[in-house]
């Protein structure tokens, strides 16, 4: 599944190649340490393991897919290769996908990432997760690593916290596949409200407002 690479770097990285991608393991042994990043969401783990000293390896997109490291195809490869490291690495307690901050345990993150290559839906709410802001607003968190924004229900449409997600999580999907917004544009939302999307003046977020 992956080869050492030269011998000046050998002792920093790892290199993998699968489906014709390569990406970097950094993390092992004699190498350097890598600092376990933030988890803000803890999915399927033990208490007692998120309070236990823990060590992890990371997985990076090598130089010639560095550009397109958002893409679905390169995603997907880098969970592809997240999943067989889990089964090779007994001591696996779980994976994180750090742009959104969650760490699922391994069983949970085996069967998401097995429904997304067996041709079921990709598991966004692993990649992006969603939070309330201090005035009542939806917004994700991970989006901006896809599209360079996060999305924003506002407080006027996240009334109903339940259907707020749905909406939420449903333009995630569409954002991941489409790119960055660029222009004002109007959308439905699952109960038939019309809604309208808008890049904010800071241009980080796509703010959802009733049209």
């Amino acid at each position: 599944m992956g080869e050492a690479v030269g011998n000046e770097q050998a002792s920093k990285r790892l290199e993998l190649h699968i489906d014709g991608m390569t990406f970097d393991l950094v993390g092992l042994d004699p190498a350097p340490r890598i600092a376990v990043p933030e988890i803000r969401d803890w999915r399927d783990i033990a208490v007692e393991v998120r309070g236990a000293p823990l060590v992890g390896v990371g997985l990076a997109a090598g130089p010639h897919i560095e550009a397109g490291k958002a893409s679905t195809p390169v995603v997907r490869g880098a969970l592809r290769l997240a999943r067989l490291l889990g089964d090779a690495f007994a001591g696996c307690a779980g994976v994180c996908w750090v742009p959104s901050g969650v760490a699922q345990s391994k069983p949970a993150f085996v069967d998401a990432v097995d429904r997304w290559l067996g041709g079921g839906p990709m598991p966004t709410t692993f990649v992006v997760t969603l939070a309330a802001a201090i005035d009542g607003a939806i917004e994700s968190r991970g989006l901006a690593w896809f599209t360079g924004q996060e999305v924003r229900i506002e407080p006027i449409v996240a009334d109903d916290r339940e259907q707020a997600k749905l909406l939420a999580y449903r333009l995630v999907e569409q954002l991941i596949h489409r790119g960055t917004l660029e222009a004002p544009e109007q959308s439905t939302a699952p109960d038939g409200r019309v809604l309208r999307l808008e890049p904010s003046a800071n241009r980080r977020y796509v703010r959802v407002w009733l049209a």
